[in-house]
């Protein structure tokens, strides 16, 4: 199975230690799940990493920018802040930026277009894409009533959790090896 998990944290103490971390890698190792967490949009700043994108057996993916073929800036890039001097993060890079994905707006509680995107229904403007759902956005023109042009690890995780379902269906086909620690 794969997991995909977006919430994180960022924490200066990200040591693969939290017990969010702890219960990923136990998912990973133990339950042979491919847990794919984005590495974080912090920049690449090696005193900051999400929580628990430091995680041991979990696979932690960054953001490239096919634009200038280089990691993006905004990805986070470790190392992880433990006592042994740390581990390389992320583990893998996948495209983060200007990724198209679809949009359906939102209302608030009380019908109102555009401020806190409490209940996702149907009407949104780009200035409000911008500022609440995807501060990332390259520019407000990407942006229509059915899609919407967006960066951020949180777009990359899901592409290298998709590929990873994909193959543990075709190995289940195949009868090839798709255990986690085979495809890590």
């Amino acid at each position: 199975s794969v997991l995909l998990i977006e919430d994180q944290s960022a924490n200066a103490f990200a040591r693969g230690d939290s017990n969010f971390t702890s219960a990923v890698d136990y998912l990973a190792y133990a339950r042979d799940t491919l847990v794919v967490i984005p590495a974080g949009n912090s920049g690449p700043n090696n005193a900051v990493f999400s929580v628990p994108a430091d995680a041991y057996n979990g696979i932690t993916v960054g953001a490239t920018d096919e634009t200038y073929s280089r990691v993006a800036a905004f990805s986070n890039t470790g190392p992880t802040n433990d006592l042994a001097g740390g581990r390389s993060k992320p583990d893998l890079l996948a495209p983060g930026v200007g990724i198209v994905s679809a949009f359906g707006g939102w209302e608030d509680d009380d019908g109102r277009d555009g401020s806190a995107a409490v209940n996702y229904k149907h009407a949104f403007t780009p200035a409000d894409v911008t500022q609440f759902m995807a501060p990332n956005i390259t520019d407000e023109e990407d942006v229509d009533s059915d899609w919407v042009t967006v960066s951020g690890t949180s777009f990359s995780g899901p592409i290298v959790a998709g590929a990873g379902a994909l193959l543990q269906q075709w190995g289940a086909h195949t009868g090839m090896d798709t255990s986690n620690e085979t495809m890590r």
